[in-house]
């Protein structure tokens, strides 16, 4: 699991943010979408170093983001996001 590079969960009714992506240290895209998700982790950026689109779309947090938080090119201010 540690060689994941992209891993797409979207549609997946998930209630809570899967831990063990944190541990991918390759990953380079997430996407999360259309799930049930009201929080996400606030230390993902710290864990994950190559991560550059992080998808949120349909998620209740993603409800109170700016729309250019939903999807985007993940940078270096990660504050939009959360």
């Amino acid at each position: 699991m540690e060689q994941l590079e992209v891993v797409n969960l979207s549609y997946n009714k998930l209630k809570t943010f899967p831990k063990q992506l944190s541990r991918c240290s390759k990953l380079r895209v997430i996407d999360v979408s259309y799930n049930q998700l009201d929080t996400f982790p606030a230390d993902l950026a710290l864990q994950l170093n190559n991560l550059e689109s992080f998808i949120v779309d349909g998620n209740p947090a993603a409800v109170s983001s700016p729309p250019s938080a939903k999807r985007q090119k993940v940078g270096k201010d990660w504050g939009e996001l959360f």
